[in-house]
């Protein structure tokens, strides 16, 4: 294979992994704003169709606490200082 020529077989693979971030991180928002409007079905299923049960139930459990450990944060008034 010459320098310039690329194997382009793992766009297939990054395609279904792309699906699954995209499924989570949907789901995860719809999480977190959960105050607003209930996880709206579409979103679940979508993720329940592509993700396992386990990743489906940690996506949610990770959503939860980092949601959690935010309005902690928030109604604390928790200032994030510089790292100097």
């Amino acid at each position: 294979m010459g320098r310039w020529q690329l194997d382009i077989g793992w766009i297939d693979d990054d395609l279904d992994g792309l699906c699954c971030e995209r499924a989570a991180l949907a789901l995860a928002e719809s999480v977190a704003l959960i105050a607003s409007d209930r996880v709206p079905d579409d979103v679940y299923v979508a993720a329940a169709i592509i993700l396992s049960d386990s990743e489906l139930a940690a996506v949610i459990w990770v959503a939860i606490v980092i949601n959690s450990w935010n309005r902690i944060a928030v109604s604390s008034r928790y200032r994030v200082g510089p790292t100097d």
